[in-house]
């Protein structure tokens, strides 16, 4: 927390928190360890003090765990484009950029049965359909049915480790450095799915770049 003026008004807060499992720390070098890492996991900051409160109390946090948590080597943090979020402030604290989705295997899609209905999260899905595969899908519901990429987020990396670390592990990144001038506007990919008879006749991209979807083959037997 941090405050301002004589009667030292609260202004906003931030809390760092180990990631919640090992599959962060493990996509950013080979050997780091959990306490070795920590997440910006909220930044709030009241307006009309200052363009820059928000990258000002970033770097004194940098300045503070050096001093009193010098086990954290490496710090991470998100922006959501879907918030039209990039990282101008970890930009601003010279944050290093790794792109946009780069940790995820495969993109995860809401759903939602009508065009007004609201759209139901991938982890429901998985729950209520038993698949969230989209042919699968399609046999379960039965009809046409929308789906929402749900958005990969920006991530930076910032380290608290001495020079000589820093230049190892820099080294041995898994996910690449990207110059800032590379960050592309995030245009998140929505799509009609035409159903007939629980087969898809086509996937029609209504935003954003099509996912290159194609039916699976399917072998017909002859009979006998």
């Amino acid at each position: 927390m941090f405050f301002a003026g004589e009667n030292e008004q609260l202004i906003g807060c931030m809390t760092y928190g180990h990631p919640v499992s090992n599959r962060t720390v493990d996509s950013i070098v080979d050997g780091l360890e959990l306490d070795e890492v920590l997440e910006l996991t909220r930044l709030v900051c009241l307006d009309g003090y200052g363009k820059n409160l928000e990258s000002f109390v970033i770097a004194q946090s940098f300045e503070w765990m050096r001093q009193n948590d010098k086990r954290v080597k490496v710090l991470v943090s998100y922006a959501d484009p879907e918030q039209a979020h990039t990282g101008g402030i970890y930009r601003a604290t010279n944050w290093i950029y790794q792109g946009c989705g780069y940790s995820k295997l495969m993109p995860d899609f809401s759903l939602r049965l009508k065009e007004d209905d609201l759209w139901i999260h991938s982890r429901t899905v998985g729950a209520k359909f038993g698949n969230k595969n989209v042919e699968n899908l399609a046999k379960t519901i039965g009809h046409t049915f929308w789906r929402k990429e749900e958005t990969a987020k920006h991530r930076y990396i910032y380290f608290l480790c001495n020079k000589k670390e820093k230049k190892q592990m820099m080294k041995n990144l898994k996910i690449p450095v990207i110059p800032y001038n590379d960050i592309k506007e995030y245009v998140q990919l929505i799509q009609k799915v035409h159903v007939k008879d629980g087969i898809i006749e086509k996937i029609e991209v209504i935003q954003g770049v099509d996912n290159g979807w194609k039916p699976q083959k399917v072998e017909l037997q002859e009979k006998v």
